[in-house]
């Protein structure tokens, strides 16, 4: 490896200097560009399969229907939670409050469930909420990490403000040092839910929920619940949606403004239109070497080969720079406009591809100037 790629880019580093310094510039900040952009796709596969491993037990997605917008009260919602048993559990989803800031609005996940020693998200600090806190309607909410700057310290207390009432904030949703998808969401008991939450569920006719079981099956939970509908005055039917699904990837990173990888992209091509300047600079400047190597009986596959292997050593000495630039920033701030700064298994396979892709790119369109270059051309030049 050294004779073949670290020597010939030492050579060249040596023969070069500036250009060389400029070409590994380049490369370095549209690699490192590249890899945040990896980190950021990384980030949501990875949430994702947090949040599939942590996922409700047999978790089923229901709406409950009525006919009559009115028919269905939160004192109606409550009566039918009530039903379930010790072992079930249900999660009031589609639920939104505003926030601080001017339309923007933060998800809310309402919980229900009557015993303490079931399922429950992960928590990177503090606690649950108890079932009796669930029964006494509480103010106490746990929240995701992004939400802590909205929190603040009364009486010693961690509190987060909603709607004008004041809850306390008793534990992070998450894992410890990892990005999820509950990071920019609220969780709280059913009974706990704001005055304007209340009434988006007494104004609609479709309440869309999770039911889930630690013991049985969900499906049980179901029937049971259809067959509630009649002993309530105001009849409501149960339609099932299907098994509990974690949001697809793809939609998540198309709506989450991943302007890093545009940039990316744009900051590539650039640095690849560079560096090809700089090879056809180098291979004007390497005539009479080239000539004379195919003098020697050096085919143009070979010297090919050897304009590749130079591009793979600096392409790969820009990924590590960028790669120890990366693990600098993550770990003195962490992320950069909301973009994680943590290198993925994904960084490393992608730069290694993007370390040959570049190689071989960039030394392709030098490949009809060498073609060109002749024995013959090199002696007249020389003898002139």
């Amino acid at each position: 490896m050294y004779k073949k790629i670290i020597k010939p880019c030492i050579k060249r580093f040596q023969d070069s200097k500036a250009m060389s310094i400029f070409m590994i510039l380049g490369l370095v900040m549209s690699m490192l560009i590249f890899s945040i952009g990896n980190s950021f796709v990384a980030s949501l596969i990875n949430a994702k399969e947090i949040k599939q491993n942590a996922s409700p037990p047999d978790g089923t997605q229901i709406y409950i229907n009525t006919k009559n917008a009115d028919a269905l009260s939160f004192d109606t919602m409550i009566s039918i939670l009530k039903y379930l048993s010790d072992d079930d559990g249900a999660i009031i989803n589609n639920l939104m409050v505003e926030s601080e800031r001017v339309n923007t609005f933060t998800p809310v996940s309402a919980e229900w469930f009557t015993q303490d020693n079931g399922w429950h998200y992960p928590l990177s600090e503090g606690r649950y909420y108890t079932a009796r806190e669930i029964e006494k309607g509480k103010n106490v909410i746990l929240i995701g990490r992004e939400l802590l700057t909205r929190t603040q310290i009364k009486n010693q207390k961690r509190m987060l403000t909603l709607e004008g009432k004041d809850y306390e904030v008793i534990g992070i949703v998450g894992i410890q040092n990892q990005q999820t998808l509950w990071d920019n969401r609220i969780f709280m008991p059913v009974t706990a839910l704001p005055e304007s939450l209340k009434k988006q569920v007494n104004e609609t006719s479709d309440l869309s929920m999770i039911i889930y079981s630690n013991s049985e099956d969900s499906e049980l939970i179901i029937e049971k619940l259809k067959k509630l509908g009649d002993n309530f005055l105001l009849p409501f039917s149960v339609q099932i949606i299907g098994k509990l699904k974690t949001e697809d990837i793809l939609s998540n990173i198309g709506s989450a403004q991943p302007s890093i990888i545009y940039i990316a992209i744009l900051g590539y091509f650039i640095a690849f239109i560079y560096a090809t300047n700089i090879v056809l600079f180098w291979v004007n400047k390497r005539k009479y070497e080239i000539g004379l190597r195919k003098a020697f009986g050096y085919r143009n596959t070979q010297i090919i080969g050897l304009i590749i292997r130079e591009m793979i050593g600096f392409s790969f000495l820009a990924l590590c720079i960028s790669f120890l630039l990366q693990l600098l920033l993550y770990y003195t701030i962490g992320e950069i406009m909301g973009y994680t700064l943590k290198i993925y298994s994904l960084n490393l396979i992608l730069g290694v591809i993007m370390v040959i892709v570049t190689a071989i790119l960039v030394s392709i369109i030098p490949l009809k100037r060498i073609l060109k270059i002749t024995p013959s051309e090199v002696l007249r030049e020389c003898i002139m």
